[in-house]
């Protein structure tokens, strides 16, 4: 133990123990910058808050913060243990929520060509998830690919469709409707 102690003392930033002695044990007293899911949380929550007051700017710096503090899946040495499981998705969801505001303050900053070969990718990843593929519709839209946005949302669509039976959601629909009118022009 007090081997462990005098190398948490070294990684750490601040006085006092970190490790302390209690009745029956010990006891690791972490600050909130001591865990990266906390941190990671707390800049997506910034990230989200600037987005919604209409900053992108200061939106894609703190989710890229965030992003930047990845490094491979969340809790990699568990990931077959079935404790972990419900904390693992929950961090990729959140994970992957961070990188789709991260693309809507891209593309509010006008950053569309920068973001499409990620959506691409992407989307590959995830064909399913319906904001991801409208994200990549709108970077191609504005980059002058109208004949490929359209043609994200019919691949879409037929997978949706042989995937789950299902017709892709509102949003989805409205976005095609939207560049289809353009694609004519």
């Amino acid at each position: 133990v007090s081997q462990l102690r005098k190398e948490l003392q070294n990684g750490a930033d601040r006085d006092g123990d970190v490790l302390v002695t209690r009745a029956n044990g010990y006891v690791l007293q972490l600050g909130p910058d001591d865990v990266d899911v906390q941190r990671f949380e707390r800049l997506v929550s910034a990230g989200e808050r600037a987005l919604a007051a209409g900053e992108p700017d200061r939106a894609a710096q703190r989710l890229r913060q965030g992003l930047a503090m990845w490094r491979g899946p969340p809790l990699a040495d568990f990931t077959y243990e079935r404790f972990a499981q419900q904390e693992i998705a929950r961090l990729d969801e959140l994970r992957l929520v961070a990188i789709e505001q991260r693309v809507d303050a891209d593309l509010a900053l006008g950053r569309h060509a920068q973001v499409v070969g990620e959506l691409e990718g992407l989307v590959r990843e995830h064909p399913l998830r319906e904001r991801i593929r409208g994200q990549l519709m709108v970077g191609l839209y504005r980059c002058g690919r109208q004949a490929e946005a359209l043609e994200t949302y019919r691949d879409g669509r037929r997978h949706m469709s042989v995937e789950l039976g299902l017709e892709p959601g509102p949003e989805l629909r409205e976005l095609e409707a939207g560049i289809l009118p353009q694609s004519r022009a």
